[in-house]
């Protein structure tokens, strides 16, 4: 179970400094991606303000003795519900950390897609842009550096450009059923 003053105090804590609005927006965040989090309270201005006034010496101990003073909950009860938080907080940070891997896949897929309809169009500066695109998002994908090698070479006539993504793509992808076929064609571009 989470609550505001749980992220609030976490954040601090974490050197993060937040207002209301980040905190409302963090525990949307939850809800949309169906974390089942309760929330059973929500803190005070009075309670924000008291810790961010004091933000300049975030010292765990003193935050959990300005918002007990605040809250009228008793030390222990609060660094009780702040070692739930921070434990919480590493699970959330998880999920996040998986949900921006994923969407960077899907991200660089799209990309990748992109760029061979723009080569099957015939758009070769497109498909250049869009490869490049997915492999800034995903650097170790060998189907990237295998179109950008075949685009460098056959469309936009740089043999030395197409080498090298040849020569990645032989690196990530050794026993793919297209290696041999990758390295005759960097053979004769040498």
């Amino acid at each position: 179970m989470i609550n505001k003053s749980y992220i609030f105090i976490c954040c601090l804590l974490a050197g993060l400094v937040v207002n209301a609005q980040e905190v409302d927006d963090m525990m949307q965040l939850e809800s949309l991606f169906n974390l089942d989090i309760q929330h059973s309270e929500v803190v005070s201005n009075k309670v924000a303000e008291a810790v961010v006034a004091e933000k300049n010496d975030v010292v765990p101990e003193k935050v959990v003795v300005q918002v007990a003073a605040v809250s009228q909950l008793s030390k222990d009860e609060l660094e009780l519900q702040l070692a739930a938080a921070r434990g919480e907080i590493e699970r959330l940070k998880g999920i996040v950390d998986r949900i921006l891997v994923a969407n960077r896949r899907e991200r660089a897929k799209m990309q990748y897609n992109m760029g061979c309809l723009y080569r099957h169009g015939g758009h070769k500066l497109k498909a250049k842009e869009a490869f490049l695109a997915a492999l800034k998002l995903n650097p170790s994908d060998s189907a990237i550096h295998y179109n950008l090698g075949i685009l460098y070479e056959e469309d936009l006539k740089m043999p030395v450009k197409a080498h090298e993504h040849y020569k990645r793509f032989l690196e990530l992808a050794p026993n793919d059923k297209d290696a041999g076929k990758v390295y005759e064609w960097m053979k004769a571009l040498e």
